[in-house]
């Protein structure tokens, strides 16, 4: 079921140009390595902060009244977007959103017109059926 937002699609030449700007910033040399010493350096941080305050962490989490696992405020939000799905969850993602779904607004093409899932389906020929993990080229990419 489509849920609508106050969010506002961006045309393809404006996603095109963002994408490409990503892009050059993810294969800039000097930039990865700044990223990475910084990445380093706040999890030296972090992990710092965790061994100076694990203790006082732990006894204000035990010292909670009804403590159990839906109470306990610790969040973690080490989150890896590879992980959340993998090539077969997106592809019954995909085919169950083009049966379920088809009538969804979800392209916008550059003379404006609003396509429906089903009408960028039928523009590239592919139906539900044909779609496979090896046309959705889906693979994890290690750096």
């Amino acid at each position: 079921e489509w849920i609508p937002s106050d969010y506002q699609s961006v045309d393809r030449d404006e996603f095109m140009e963002d994408y490409t700007l990503l892009s050059r910033m993810i294969m800039d040399g000097p930039l990865k390595s700044f990223c990475y010493r910084r990445l380093q350096y706040l999890k030296a941080k972090f992990e710092l902060h965790g061994l100076l305050n694990e203790v006082k962490e732990w006894t204000a989490i035990r010292s909670t009244p009804h403590r159990d696992f839906y109470n306990v405020r610790k969040v973690d939000t080490h989150i890896h977007a590879a992980s959340s799905m993998n090539q077969k969850h997106l592809l019954r993602f995909m085919k169950k959103k083009m049966k379920t779904s088809g009538a969804m607004q979800v392209y916008k093409t550059k003379d404006g017109r609003i396509m429906t899932l089903k009408e960028v389906f039928d523009e590239l020929k592919i139906t539900a059926y044909d779609l496979s993990v090896d046309i959705l080229g889906v693979h994890a990419v290690s750096e």
